[in-house]
């Protein structure tokens, strides 16, 4: 997958109104991958990645399936106007359809939920739950930054084997 060096996404557009239904945005993981924080000027964006990475640590997906490169499912938007109808789920059995189609016999597919609304997506569609931090629980230098998340009160990390033949495998 190494070759593969660009982001991936799916839309699903109403034909008649032209408005965008949902977005599922995709890209390419690496074991290695390093963010540097302090290229953000933003410190709520610092914050967020801060909090992706303390979630992937306890999530350990790389370590888990004992790969170094993975398909990320990385943003998941649904139009309100069109919640409630099931699209997160289609687009998301889309994703998988589409990455199993190109070929490889064994992909491993990585996602995080950051809602309540998510994470019934990804056991729906046959991922695993590797992982979960609290929101209220995370703290960066004594201070808790994410804060006022309504109802939702954490995110998860998932993972999922997917082989060519359609087969998907939960397990290592």
């Amino acid at each position: 997958m190494s070759s593969v060096k660009f982001n991936l996404s799916l839309i699903f557009i109403d034909k008649e109104t032209r408005d965008i239904i949902a977005m599922r945005i995709i890209r390419i993981a690496s074991k290695d991958d390093v963010l540097d924080l302090d290229s953000f000027k933003s410190q709520s964006i610092k914050d967020m990645f801060a909090y992706l990475a303390c979630l992937n640590k306890h999530g350990d997906f790389f370590g888990h399936y004992g790969v170094s490169e993975a398909f990320h499912f990385f943003g998941l938007a649904v139009n309100e106007k069109y919640g409630q109808r099931g699209y997160a789920e289609k687009i998301c059995r889309a994703a998988i359809n589409m990455i199993r189609h190109f070929g490889i016999d064994q992909v491993y597919i990585k996602g995080e939920a950051s809602s309540n609304y998510s994470k019934k997506v990804y056991p729906k569609v046959g991922f695993e739950e590797l992982g979960e931090v609290r929101y209220d629980t995370f703290e960066i230098d004594g201070r808790k930054p994410i804060q006022n998340t309504g109802i939702h009160e954490s995110m998860k990390v998932y993972g999922m084997i997917v082989k060519k033949d359609g087969h998907q495998d939960k397990s290592v």
